[in-house]
């Protein structure tokens, strides 16, 4: 079944209509999460706030943006896409509600701290994953859909270096746990490679029939197997010789892959743009990665938020208010308040990444901070546009 031409699974009525499908809760809870995560890590930034963790701050930042925020998204999109690919029924109803309120629990369990033993916050906070995985797997294996096996596979992966990240702050294993969010982030940016790569020209050419779409199937698989290399560098070293070789690499020829994908005729499509810039902070953040490691001609934290702030935000916000519109039975055409939040976003993710470059002193602080609050109100605006958009039935009369 095409990725893009998305059919409707039929469904019993009268569910109630968040819990429909997996995108409706999990887009609403990544919205909220972005919207006061942020500005909850600025006030730890600042003294003001103990996340009251048994992560470190930093960690626990990182934490809750990959395995909060982020994973949030693909869970929701996974399941419906999944549903969608196979013609089987993913977790609806109460199943979904209790993937929702699971992943939930991880997010309280981690800001505990000594109300709970910290073995049982980082039980509930890894059995998210692996339940996710099941669900998916289930429907891949017994409709034969082996193409799409590789995603359960990620999310256990993910799954295991979660773990990782958790002893190591912990000090039961030998691990740095900045380095498991490094593998972590990598495997997130594989999951856009895979999905951008098959998206991303098909949206483009369906929507700009003018548009010289034409990819290239050998740079795509360059593509990805560099995505998939620098994953690998960072589990199996440290060496910044190495690691950096493979990003810069990777950057590279992800970028050759964009050539054919008719970006510059999404102008005028902002729900096209967003897709395209989502993937180009990737390529941007790639290379900044490599020259930093490499040359130390740039900070390392210009390039991490090239590919966390701008390219998994950008992705994420163009994703979310995508698919929502499209399996709600609504025009896939933003709302004007969602095209301001990209622009938001992106203004945001530049000022991340060029404040370490150009802003220091006093004026360092200020700019994380600008760069926090724009970031945070462009998820706002998403939330606030969306909830009805997901908390009510089709517009179209439809189960789903």
């Amino acid at each position: 079944m095409s990725f893009v031409h998305l059919i409707e699974p039929q469904r019993s009525t009268g569910r109630l209509p968040l819990f429909a499908l997996g995108f409706r809760p999990f887009f609403l809870l990544a919205g909220l999460l972005a919207t006061v995560a942020i500005p909850l890590w600025l006030m730890v930034l600042q003294g003001r706030l103990d996340p009251a963790s048994h992560l470190p701050p930093t960690v626990w930042h990182g934490h809750e943006m990959v395995f909060g925020f982020a994973i949030a998204v693909i869970a929701g999109f996974l399941l419906t896409a999944v549903s969608n690919w196979t013609g089987r029924r993913t977790a609806s109803g109460l199943h979904l509600a209790a993937l929702a309120g699971l992943w939930l629990a991880g997010r309280v369990a981690l800001l505990c701290g000594s109300h709970i033993p910290a073995w049982a916050a980082i039980v509930i906070d890894t059995a998210f994953l692996p339940a996710l995985a099941a669900g998916l797997a289930v429907a891949l294996v017994a409709a034969g859909n082996r193409r799409n096996i590789v995603f359960p596979v990620i999310l256990l992966v993910l799954s295991a270096v979660n773990l990782s990240i958790h002893l190591g702050s912990l000090g039961v294993i030998d691990w740095d746990p900045s380095r498991g969010l490094r593998v972590a982030i990598d495997l997130i940016l594989l999951v856009i490679g895979v999905l951008g790569g098959r998206v991303i020209p098909s949206f483009t050419k369906n929507a700009v029939p003018n548009a010289k779409v034409n990819p290239c199937p050998k740079a795509s698989m360059l593509a990805l197997i560099g995505l998939a290399g620098l994953a690998l560098s960072d589990v199996a070293t440290s060496n910044p010789a190495v690691t950096g070789s493979i990003a810069l690499a990777a950057g590279i020829v992800n970028g050759l892959r964009m050539k054919g994908w008719g970006s510059l005729s999404t102008l005028k499509h902002p729900i096209l743009w967003i897709l395209h810039v989502g993937y180009a902070w990737l390529v941007i953040g790639l290379i900044l990665r490599g020259l930093a490691e490499l040359f130390d001609i740039v900070p390392p934290d210009a390039g991490l938020h090239a590919l966390t702030a701008g390219a998994i935000g950008s992705m994420i916000l163009g994703m979310m208010s995508r698919v929502a519109l499209g399996h709600t039975g609504r025009s896939i055409i933003p709302a004007r308040a969602v095209v301001i939040a990209y622009w938001l976003l992106n203004v945001a993710a530049m000022i991340r990444v060029l404040t370490p470059l150009l802003l220091t002193g006093g004026l360092y602080h200020p700019g994380i901070a600008a760069s926090g609050a724009l970031w945070s109100l462009s998820f706002l605006i998403f939330t606030i546009v969306y909830l009805p958009i997901l908390t009510r039935p089709r517009a179209d009369g439809r189960p789903g």
